[in-house]
């Protein structure tokens, strides 16, 4: 049964290695194809998966059948940022967070992937999440201008679209003077602040996380968010990369406390144990 694994410009992919049921079968040829033997365990069907570096893992389930032919689209980093951006040229910019974020979970450090997703956000009115990417991006002497002013008009919208919905307690406030923003940042610190005291550490975490799109390198927000995250629940390893993410950032600019070692010793350790 012949195995056809193409990309998404509809080139044949060699090279991927197919999986059966979890076993290694084989790889791919130059025209991105493979002969699958039969086998009396796949009569009553079979689960395959491929999988190749710096590509997405397709895991599928499926009937063996000699007749017919297994075709297959596996996607990298940079054609989904270009299905991404081809989507929001369109207008579909809930189809391109898909692909976009197909794009992220290969290539998470990729600036212009996530630059791309905070305008989609911003195009969906999720105006908080995309701060909050654009608070993630790695200010440089080529973007640092277009984030910052992205991320004050991203601000702006989100105050004005609060305004209008009566979720804003300054309404028509806009931030076009650097008083104005600073003052915005000195309120919003102590809204996430005093979240924090009173413990609800997701609520913070999310209020921290809008201040970071706006003030990117503030250690001590970023700090105050980290903890905020893993305060939310310990136990849960989903925020283990965020958390320390946060923690590699903080590190390279030399904030390192006590606090910060010991929930990084933490994570290790249970990192260790599910090993």
């Amino acid at each position: 049964m012949y195995v056809m694994v193409y990309d998404y410009e509809n080139n044949g992919v060699r090279d991927v290695k197919v999986f059966v049921n979890g076993d290694y079968e084989g790889s791919t040829n130059l025209q991105g194809r493979f002969m699958l033997p039969y086998k009396r365990s796949y009569k009553s069907g079979f689960d395959i998966s491929l999988k190749k570096d710096g590509y997405e893992e397709i895991i599928q389930s499926v009937y063996f059948d000699p007749v017919q032919a297994l075709y297959f689209k596996i996607g990298n980093a940079e054609q989904y940022l270009a299905i991404g951006k081809s989507f929001i040229d369109n207008g579909d910019c809930a189809s391109a967070l898909e692909y976009l974020d197909r794009s992220l979970s290969l290539d998470p450090s990729w600036n212009d992937t996530m630059f791309l997703k905070a305008v989609a956000l911003n195009r969906l009115h999720r105006y908080g999440e995309a701060l909050g990417v654009l608070g993630g991006i790695p200010l440089n002497s080529v973007n640092r201008e277009c984030v910052e002013d992205f991320m004050k008009e991203n601000m702006n919208a989100m105050l004005m679209e609060n305004s209008r919905t009566g979720a804003s307690d300054s309404p028509g406030l806009v931030l076009d003077t650097e008083e104005e923003l600073k003052a915005f940042i000195q309120k919003k610190t102590s809204e996430a602040d005093a979240l924090y005291v009173e413990q609800k550490f997701k609520r913070a975490y999310e209020v921290y996380t809008q201040i970071l799109g706006l003030k990117p390198y503030d250690a001590e927000i970023r700090f105050k968010r980290m903890k905020s995250l893993f305060l939310s629940n310990r136990q849960d390893s989903s925020n283990y990369e965020l958390i320390l993410e946060d923690c590699s950032f903080l590190s390279s600019i030399g904030f390192v406390n006590e606090e910060m070692k010991e929930i990084m010793a933490f994570i290790s350790d249970g990192n260790e144990e599910n090993r």
